[in-house]
């Protein structure tokens, strides 16, 4: 998450020269002599593996970028990457189909056949919890099923609602314009799937830039409860500032979410998006929120702890067979 960081800042924040640039336009002076834009770039031939959540989150930072130097630099010093033709052909692969390089405008990047027994979704990204983007994640899901002969009718009805509870978060909770956020925000979710036709394993994965699910709680519905099994557990009051907390924080939410619903299978809430995982032959749930880390896996007790570094928003992840 260090490195998320650096790149926020090297994609958010303009450069000396970029600055320079500006400020010489700004006084009228000609294009000789002027400053020169260095724009800024991210070197990823050291990259070996990314999975398809890491190239969701990683296509999500540049969307933002994109968007807020499209408002604030009208274009100037526009995204761009270098070399990648030294990239490892796995991690090309996979940005090329998660949308990647249609962020930056880059055209003709066909896929090879690093990873052929690997199909992965372009990423859907939106505003509002929008049934249509959700119908149509999971029509993709549905073909790819159906290339391997899967019926994915059942998990499908799952991963439905548990999609729809997180994509509910994040517009409902993740922005709130009361609560600044250290980047700027473009006030959007993104969200990809990949499909491994040999061991009919499934990821789906869904990442905002908000405030966090520790950052949102006070504004939940069922805070208070949330607030008692807080204390039962920790024996403390509950500190949402602290970050150190943030992991049992998320666990806590989760069950008090799954038994006040009263319907822990099929209730809306966050117990909903751990649900979808109890209903498929195996799998796991992970949510990375700020610094919290939660990790459940169908049949064991939940990892939990907080990190070192803030994730910057939150990431929920499912990597399940079907």
């Amino acid at each position: 998450f260090k490195f998320l960081n650096a790149l926020r800042d090297r994609l958010l924040r303009p450069p000396v020269s970029g600055i320079r640039a500006v400020s010489a336009r700004l006084k009228g002076r000609g294009s000789r002599g002027a400053p020169r834009w260095i724009g800024r770039y991210i070197d990823f031939t050291t990259i070996k593996y990314i999975s398809a959540a890491s190239a969701l989150i990683l296509a999500a930072e540049y969307d933002r970028a994109r968007a807020v130097r499209a408002q604030s630099t009208k274009e100037i010093g526009r995204l761009f990457v270098v070399d990648p033709h030294l990239w490892a052909r796995e991690v090309f692969d996979k940005l090329v189909s998660v949308g990647f390089f249609d962020i930056l405008r880059i055209a003709n990047t066909d896929v090879g056949d690093s990873n052929p027994d690997e199909r992965v979704l372009r990423f859907r990204s939106g505003k509002q919890s929008d049934p249509v983007a959700i119908s149509e994640m999971l029509d993709d899901l549905g073909k790819m099923f159906q290339d391997v002969g899967l019926n994915a009718d059942d998990a499908c009805f799952e991963l439905n609602g548990a999609l729809g509870e997180a994509m509910e978060n994040a517009v409902r909770c993740a922005y709130p314009a009361d609560r600044p956020l250290r980047y700027p925000h473009v006030g959007r979710w993104w969200m990809t799937g990949a499909l491994s036709r040999s061991t009919r394993r499934m990821q789906v994965a869904i990442f905002d830039q908000g405030v966090s699910i520790p950052g949102s709680l006070s504004d939940w519905k069922f805070y208070e409860g949330f607030l008692a099994r807080f204390k039962r557990a920790v024996g403390l009051q509950a500190a949402l500032s602290e970050p150190k907390y943030d992991g049992t924080v998320i666990e806590i939410a989760i069950e008090e979410s799954a038994t006040s619903t009263m319907l822990e299978k099929h209730g809306k809430g966050l117990g909903h998006i751990k649900a979808f995982v109890d209903s498929c032959t195996s799998g796991r749930l992970t949510i990375i929120s700020r610094n919290g880390f939660y990790m459940y896996e169908k049949g064991r007790k939940p990892v939990v702890k907080s990190l070192a570094v803030n994730i910057g928003g939150t990431l929920v992840e499912w990597d399940v067979r079907i």
